[in-house]
């Protein structure tokens, strides 16, 4: 603000108790919140000090009030962040619903189970996974090496390994019951397209 309590006081002797509180008042009211308790507590204090000045006709030396406060900035205000947009690309991508399971040691593939493995149709075997929440945020890529009941076979259902019951819980508080799939192609299956052709 430009015009602060030194517009008031400053070079100025305190004679008017009631006209200098009213002006104080004035600026205050337009001021942001914590700049108007500022400008009132200072004009309390002016005027309380005043008190013994030249409006009962005493001798006494005015008051001098020095009180320098912040000019407002006139730098524009910060924009908000724009919402990023999802993928239209990973928004396309099927949704499937994902259950998690934390129980045996050895995969349908014969590996020992840990956490990065997915359980699915035995197609999808040794074939990786990039999945993502339903609003198109990366969870992580995952490899199929495991199956489980009729939908998991079907491929119906994505089944995800967890070390424990924590992790499962974990999995579900923060991506709900439902993943975007992006099966990644293998290899072998870009050369049989390419002879099927």
């Amino acid at each position: 603000m430009a015009k602060g309590i030194n517009g008031i006081c400053k070079g100025r002797r305190v004679r008017n108790k009631k006209r200098f509180c009213q002006d104080a008042w004035d600026i205050a009211t337009t001021a942001s919140e914590a700049v108007a308790v500022a400008f009132v507590v200072a004009a309390i204090l002016c005027c309380s000090l005043s008190d013994t000045g030249t409006e009962s006709g005493s001798d006494a030396e005015p008051v001098e009030v020095y009180v320098q406060l912040p000019i407002r900035s006139q730098e524009a205000p910060n924009k908000p962040d724009i919402a990023t947009v999802p993928d239209p690309t990973i928004m396309s991508l099927p949704l499937i619903r994902c259950t998690c399971y934390c129980t045996g040691s050895i995969t349908a593939t014969g590996k020992r189970v840990q956490e990065g493995m997915i359980a699915s149709s035995r197609d999808h075997f040794g074939q990786s996974a990039n999945l993502y929440t339903e609003t198109g945020e990366f969870i992580g890529t995952f490899v199929c090496e495991d199956t489980g009941g009729k939908p998991i076979k079907q491929g119906k259902v994505l089944d995800v390994y967890r070390v424990n019951i924590d992790r499962v819980h974990e999995w579900q508080r923060k991506y709900g019951d439902y993943v975007r799939i992006e099966w990644i192609e293998r290899e072998e299956d870009g050369e049989h397209k390419k002879e099927s052709k």
